[in-house]
């Protein structure tokens, strides 16, 4: 039983370290997007900082393009899309990076939870 507990433990580190930095080859797939700690050179990248904001606010790409997140500061942040929490990212600590590849066009409103008004959109357009 114990070795199932640390099992199920370690899967979770895993799990949560999805934006640490660390390359990892799971991703997320909805239905507007796949997204993952490393999908791919970025076409656009939008930094979260230590100000508690994302950089730039509001950024336009087109469908196919891989979006990065990136935190470039030293507080941990988090990205949460609020049409689909299945592409957002638990942990963007230190460093850190995630991606999403839009399959869909539309405007996506995210946020980071842990910082309340730390918010952005992203208008993504048809190819």
């Amino acid at each position: 039983m114990v070795s199932a507990r640390l099992f199920a433990a370690l899967t979770l580190s895993v799990v949560a370290c999805g934006g640490c930095g660390t390359p990892i080859a799971s991703t997320s797939s909805s239905a507007i997007g796949i997204a993952g700690g490393r999908l791919g050179t970025a076409a656009v990248i939008i930094s979260a900082t230590d100000q508690n904001t994302f950089d730039p606010v509001i950024q336009d790409a087109t469908v196919g393009e891989i979006i990065e997140w990136k935190n470039v500061g030293s507080v941990t942040h988090n990205l949460v899309f609020s049409s689909d929490a299945s592409i957002g990212d638990p942990v963007l600590a230190s460093g850190g990076v995630w991606q999403v590849k839009f399959t869909l066009a539309g405007t996506y409103h995210y946020s980071c939870t842990i910082h309340y008004a730390m918010v952005g959109t992203i208008v993504v357009s048809p190819e």
